[in-house]
């Protein structure tokens, strides 16, 4: 049931209403409480309560101010222009921001350069090069950990190819604790069958060498190096690592033994093979058998001399003989005449 009040009421207390119908059309009324008491306000008169505007929802930008790392461009047009702004390593581009290779990226192969400070424990899974020369476990890498001639500390890489630093005294890098060393000569003269010579010292700032030739390869020593047969001329050594070989000829083999180089005729049936040794001629006689490899000959007997078996010139008178193989030259020789006295 509607009730209709024909005078201002004043509520003291609250005033709740459950329900309040929606208006079906635009009815340009807006409640207000003007000190507690309830009026109306248009819609107009509201936007100009609240600074609203009236086009058809885009609003004027009064002001803007660029955050940290961006610029700006206007602060109090319609459309103002905010520019993010590259940095160390980084460059604003028209639809992204890039990183150049200055950055450490996590993936890929990237050369860096500078000094860089891990405060964590770094794991390395893969080979580790230091001046362009793979390193493995158990290397040991002496770098100074810092650029003072002072430092105490090098890296070093044990047996499961953890690099951890360690203290190698006092000075380890300084040069003045190196020993200095002295500058002693060291002379090199050639002896018998080398000649050539020079000297070098010991604190030396460059290199220097020295050459010993051999002049003598063999002339001035007590071995043989000229070999000469029967035919074929001379073989002589060409050096000192030559070989003389002793090749086998005509029933002849060799064989070597240790430093030993034995040569031997071998048997093939030609030859004598056999010495008869029995017989008799003018009462000599030859006793012995057959002899095949040794034994003994054995002679006797008495000589026996007669006109069937003599031969040779006459005997002398001087030896006994006539001198002659007549009887008239026997004569003349002997000096004697025959019963009718001629010689």
């Amino acid at each position: 049931m509607a009730i209709s009040f024909l005078s201002s009421q004043s509520v003291s207390g609250s005033l709740t209403v459950s329900s309040i119908a929606n208006a079906t059309t635009d009815t340009d009324r807006f409640l207000v409480s003007d000190s507690g008491v309830i009026k109306y306000r248009t819609g107009a008169q509201l936007r100009s309560d609240i600074g609203a505007g009236t086009g058809s929802g885009d609003g004027t930008v009064t002001s803007v101010t660029a955050g940290t790392g961006m610029t700006q461009t206007g602060t109090s047009t319609v459309n103002p222009t905010l520019n993010v702004i590259g940095g160390d390593g980084l460059t604003a581009a028209a639809n992204e921001m890039t990183v150049d290779s200055t950055v450490v990226r996590t993936t890929g192969q990237q050369f860096i350069s500078g000094n860089k400070v891990f405060t964590s424990d770094t794991d390395l899974r893969g080979e580790v090069r230091l001046g362009g020369t793979s390193l493995s476990p158990q290397d040991v890498v002496f770098i100074t950990m810092g650029a003072s001639s002072t430092e105490t500390t090098a890296l070093m890489m044990d047996g499961n190819g953890i690099i951890t630093s360690r203290n190698l005294g006092s000075n380890a890098f300084n040069s003045t604790t190196i020993p200095t060393v002295g500058n002693g000569t060291f002379t090199v003269t050639g002896n018998t069958g080398l000649s050539g010579s020079g000297s070098m010292t010991a604190n030396q700032s460059g290199n220097s060498s020295s050459t010993l030739t051999n002049t003598d390869r063999g002339s001035a020593q007590a071995i043989y190096k000229n070999f000469t047969a029967s035919s074929g001329g001379t073989a002589t050594a060409n050096s000192n690592n030559d070989t003389l070989t002793i090749a086998a000829g005509t029933n002849v083999t060799t064989v070597r033994s240790g430093d030993t180089i034995t040569i031997n005729a071998t048997t093939d049936g030609q030859g004598v093979t056999s010495v008869a040794t029995s017989g008799t001629v003018n009462g000599i006689t030859l006793t012995g058998g057959t002899i095949t490899s040794t034994g003994t000959i054995t002679l006797g007997g008495s000589v026996s001399i007669n006109n069937g078996n003599w031969s040779g010139t006459d005997l002398s008178v001087a030896n006994g003989g006539t001198g002659s193989s007549t009887a008239s030259g026997a004569r003349t020789n002997l000096g004697v005449v025959n019963d009718t006295g001629t010689p």
